[in-house]
């Protein structure tokens, strides 16, 4: 990969950061862009690059923000249980990390681990309350427990906040 702009694009994408690569700062540079090239492998669907480039990435910056969710968003098909600890990791290290709260309250929706699920929806909810995403899951958490109060009035949050939206 030789286009650097490029590959600082896919490496604050996939870290989620709010910011544009003409404000990445010489320190960061080395870690967005494997991020970067790490996306690119998964662009690319070379699975077995894609994990050996974010492992690396992983061992050289254990603590950097984003990364456990990156890794986690990438084993999330055919690893479920590893990505949980990996989204578990990244609250760990970015305690307001909402899209990891997202990902596993329906990581447990899924798996019928509605206690559990509820935890991280509400958190969700509390960190991005314009967030969609976070409401259906809360509301759909609350449905499977029987509580169709609290469900419907996440869903209605969630359909004022994205109408068009299907899931919402």
């Amino acid at each position: 990969f030789a286009d650097v702009e490029l590959l600082d694009a896919f490496g604050i994408a996939a870290l989620r950061m709010e910011k544009l690569p003409s404000d990445i700062s010489a320190a960061q540079a080395a870690v967005i862009r494997q991020a970067g090239r790490g996306q690119a492998l998964i662009a690319l669907q070379d699975r077995v690059a894609a994990d050996t480039e974010i492992k690396d990435l992983l061992a050289r910056y254990p603590n950097e923000p984003g990364l456990h969710y990156l890794y986690g968003v990438f084993l999330l098909k055919e690893d479920p249980p590893r990505a949980v600890g990996e989204f578990r990791r990244e609250i760990e290290i970015s305690p307001s990390h909402a899209a990891a709260h997202i990902q596993l309250a329906l990581e447990f929706l899924r798996v019928a681990d509605y206690d559990q699920g509820l935890k991280y929806a509400k958190e969700a909810v509390a960190l991005v309350p314009e967030d969609f995403v976070a409401h259906v899951a809360y509301g759909r958490l609350w449905l499977q427990l029987g509580k169709t109060e609290p469900a419907i009035a996440q869903l209605r949050t969630a359909v004022k906040l994205a109408p068009g939206s299907p899931d919402a």
